[in-house]
């Protein structure tokens, strides 16, 4: 049975299917050792595989990987390997990023899987902004538009996914929302229930509007909203290099690590 550090920094894999579950056209697929997430949209991080089991060894470990790929070839869309690192051998941590290039699989990037039962007080005064509950299309493209800039990837990609309401679809669930100052859309954060979880995503700040304490503002607006309504407290998200000092001055810890591969055909 997995304790709930693991249930924690598996999380990740809910957030997918809740993803994949939202969007029109989209479908899980679980097979032996794996399961892939689709939103089926041109936005690399709605199509994600990733373990459901640990793994025993090299060899099994390089089964799953071909599997992925051959569940993923025929879709022709961009897509990522999710790897939980807490699910492999001790032995095979300093093999396994070899054994994805083997592949064709490269290493882009990781997350740090966090949570926190209780979120402390701001610890600088936060700024006011004007919040909006995402809600309809308009709200959709400006969560997108702003993690797009703030990943540096095109606006575009991330378009057919508002279409195909694979973020903020569900209020009963979903409690996102989008953050003004001066007349600009300057940060987004969504609070997804999740498993009996309150699950931080989205959370983004224009490249222009960075360290001046939006994201925290609406984050923790976002949470509070959510909190609200479902009773919950425990709190889990998935952090990026830029956002996990916020998180942990916010009272996260972390408990697990991922990293994430692309395949070559994705370039």
């Amino acid at each position: 049975m997995k304790n709930d550090f693991q249930l924690e920094s598996g999380l990740w894999a809910g957030y997918l299917r809740h993803c994949a579950k939202s969007a029109a056209g989209g479908e899980i697929r679980v097979y032996d050792g794996f399961e892939a997430a689709w939103a089926n949209t041109p936005m690399p991080f709605f199509n994600g595989t990733v373990l459901n089991s640990s793994v025993s060894s090299e060899a099994d470990l390089a089964k799953r990987i071909q599997g992925a790929i051959l569940d993923a070839v025929p879709r022709e869309l961009p897509w990522l390997f999710f790897l939980q690192l807490d699910l492999l051998p001790k032995e095979l941590e300093d093999r396994a990023e070899e054994l994805f290039a083997s592949k064709g699989l490269a290493r882009i990037g990781g997350l740090t899987s966090m949570w926190a039962d209780e979120i402390l007080p701001p610890v600088r005064p936060l700024p006011e902004v004007a919040l909006e509950r995402i809600a309809g299309r308009d709200g959709r493209m400006v969560c997108s538009d702003l993690n797009c800039l703030s990943y540096h990837m095109p606006l575009e990609l991330g378009w057919p996914a508002v279409d195909a309401e694979a973020i903020c679809k569900n209020p009963d669930v979903d409690f996102g929302y989008n953050a003004g100052a001066n007349g600009q859309m300057v940060s987004t954060s969504t609070t997804n229930v999740l498993d009996d979880r309150l699950y931080v995503s989205m959370v983004a700040t224009h490249p222009d509007h960075r360290q001046k304490g939006y994201a925290e503002a609406v984050m923790r607006h976002s949470l509070e909203q959510a909190a609200a309504v479902h009773g919950m407290l425990r709190t889990v998200l998935h952090a990026s290099e830029m956002g996990r000092p916020l998180y942990e001055q916010m009272g996260y810890r972390a408990v697990g690590e991922w990293a994430y591969f692309a395949s070559n055909a994705n370039e």
